[in-house]
């Protein structure tokens, strides 16, 4: 500390009012971008718990209109076993379970619910009947399937996002013919069901009541002038990721970049060599790590951590440059080698302190810790 204040008493007000000026300017830039960025994903995590519970619970009620279009109705009573989550495919939008369903109904023997069932925004890719009993006026059905479902995935926070996924499981008629009748008691899902690169977190079942804005044709309903109305099933489950690992592949690159530019503003600053020259190696490093995360999700990528975390790199660069084209012009043009040495030690270890904090806390405040 003694040495630091005799060294920058030594500094004529312009030199100190040049280092002054960096310092802060550093200082409240990265403060802003690390914080508003972490802000950001951070209020996009804590909004998981919102949707869980407002989708779950969406519309599972009917009004007393529609009960009493469902009065006649047959009441189907659904459950489900989740077996396995096949395959998340984030970049194509989709992914596939396996699962076993059960229906369960009185006094309509004729109804086949296995043939009269599909998946909203879905593919049934197979089905499999297990069970098709009759007992007494109760007829009971369990089949498993393979379905393919349609999910736009939300990657503001990839590659550390959670992610849920909602399944409808739909009869191919209106509640005035069925009504399904959620079997929450019994639903669950597989414990020991793996998916890759990720962590079950919740699992829960309910009943959606979907009204289609059109009549989709059929004369019944267009005679009595009302809109075309089904209950779903609803199976939802969150996931979330179990590791960092992807994270590290898609950034790797980048630290590794950041780790040399800092290095070559410790060459510049201690050493008296000019590296400028090693800077464009470490930007074409950086857009080469951008195009390692841009080709995992969709075209329609959300703004979000992967961008965050890359312009960072990016900025901690351009800093840096200039950082090494002012010291080095402290010591050609003004030939000052003490001052363009303090200048570049604050410089080097503001920026390092930064690169460090950053890096922790932008992708901490993505991260959903259960």
């Amino acid at each position: 500390m003694k040495k630091w204040k005799q060294g920058y008493a030594r500094l004529d007000l312009v030199k100190k009012r040049r280092l002054w000026v960096w310092l802060i300017v550093m200082v409240l830039f990265f403060s802003v971008y690390i914080g508003a960025t972490s802000f950001y994903l951070h209020k996009d995590r804590t909004q998981e718990e919102k949707y869980w519970t407002h989708y779950l619970n969406e519309k599972d009620q009917l009004t007393p209109q529609e009960e009493t279009i469902a009065a006649g109705a047959t009441r189907v009573n659904v459950g489900l076993y989740m077996e396995n989550i096949n395959e998340i495919n984030i970049r194509n939008s989709y992914y596939t379970v396996t699962f076993q369903v059960w229906f369960k109904w009185q006094d309509n023997p004729a109804l086949d619910m296995i043939e009269n069932c599909e998946i909203y925004q879905g593919q049934i890719i197979s089905s499999e009947t297990l069970k098709d009993t009759t007992t007494g006026n109760i007829r009971y059905q369990l089949a498993r399937v393979t379905a393919k479902v349609s999910k736009t995935f939300w990657t503001t926070r990839f590659p550390l996002s959670s992610y849920q996924l909602r399944m409808y499981l739909e009869p191919k008629a209106s509640i005035e013919d069925i009504l399904f009748v959620p079997d929450k008691e019994n639903a669950t899902i597989n414990p020991n069901i793996n998916v890759a690169g990720f962590d079950l977190q919740r699992f829960d079942t309910n009943l959606f009541v979907q009204e289609y804005a059109n009549s989709k044709g059929d004369p019944e309903i267009e005679a009595q002038n009302e809109s075309y109305v089904v209950t779903e099933y609803l199976a939802a489950m969150e996931l979330n990721r179990d590791s960092i690992g992807l994270y590290i592949k898609c950034f790797i690159a980048l630290v590794g970049t950041l780790g040399w530019v800092l290095i070559v503003l410790f060459i510049c600053t201690y050493h008296n060599v000019d590296p400028l020259s090693m800077i464009p190696g470490a930007l074409f490093g950086t857009v080469s790590n951008i195009l390692v995360g841009a080709n995992l999700v969709p075209d329609a990528l959300h703004t979000g951590l992967l961008e965050f975390v890359n312009v960072f790199g990016i900025l901690i660069i351009l800093f840096a440059s200039f950082a090494i084209i002012t010291i080095n012009r402290m010591r050609t043009y003004h030939e000052d080698d003490q001052y363009a040495s303090f200048f570049g030690k604050h410089v080097f270890w503001l920026l390092t302190f930064f690169t460090i904090l950053g890096n922790v806390v932008i992708p901490m405040a993505a991260y959903n810790f259960h």
